[in-house]
């Protein structure tokens, strides 16, 4: 399995993601820009089998349409999702669908299981590198703590984090400016950390959500990174 990571240059620092398997078959995640792409996988002979989207929010969608008309791929709706749970991508991999309500009550994250492990997790607007997204279209603060212990719980720690957006380097600023002492270190060497992605074992050592064990703990920083 590859996970293809491609980033929009223009403010809202996307991410989109397609999931390839050992077929060259990719199934894409929240496509920005459906023609970049398409065309940047059709230059790898890639085929695009579907298109499926953590959550509606405009953003993650957009590219949605474009991508399905130049692919001919379909486009799953919520409830197909619902349906289908397991997207099999070749023989050792599976895409499994996981509710995860919070930032939005209709939000899914993708698990990519390699050989009977989860090795990644593209997470949507849930969890970021070192943060959590905001309840503040359609969420709910103890509804996505309740989602992001359950997340903290279930993944391991050699998990690839593939978040919805790029906001590292400011959520890192946030962690550090909330007494944890590992995001300055990091912060120290952030360049090296360009384009790379960190596992969930460095987010369970830095990222602040994750070390509030408390709602009130967790819904006091989510109120503070709201405006800050």
């Amino acid at each position: 399995m590859k996970v293809i990571q491609m980033l929009s240059r223009d403010g809202w620092a996307n991410y989109s993601y397609a999931v390839v398997g050992q077929n060259n078959k990719a199934w894409c995640v929240d496509p920005w820009d459906g023609k970049a792409v398409y065309d940047q996988l059709a230059g790898q002979s890639i085929t695009i089998e579907g298109i499926i989207n953590t959550h509606a929010h405009p953003d993650h969608i957009r590219g949605n349409e474009a991508l399905a008309q130049l692919s001919g791929a379909s486009v799953f709706s919520r409830e197909a999702l619902l349906e289908k749970t397991l997207i099999p991508l070749d023989i050792h991999t599976t895409i499994e669908v996981k509710a995860a309500p919070g930032h939005t009550m209709d939000h899914f994250v993708f698990l990519l299981w390699e050989r009977g492990v989860i090795t990644g997790i593209i997470s949507g607007d849930v969890l970021f590198n070192f943060g959590v997204g905001n309840c503040k279209n359609g969420g709910n603060v103890a509804t996505l703590f309740e989602t992001v212990q359950a997340l903290k719980e279930l993944l391991p720690h050699g998990c690839i984090l593939y978040p919805g957006h790029d906001y590292m380097e400011t959520n890192l600023g946030f962690a550090m400016a909330n007494g944890v002492e590992k995001a300055g270190e990091f912060m120290e060497r952030f360049e090296d950390w360009a384009d790379k992605n960190t596992t969930m074992g460095l987010e369970r050592e830095i990222n602040p959500f994750l070390l509030a064990n408390t709602l009130e703990e967790f819904s006091s920083l989510r109120a503070l990174r709201d405006t800050w």
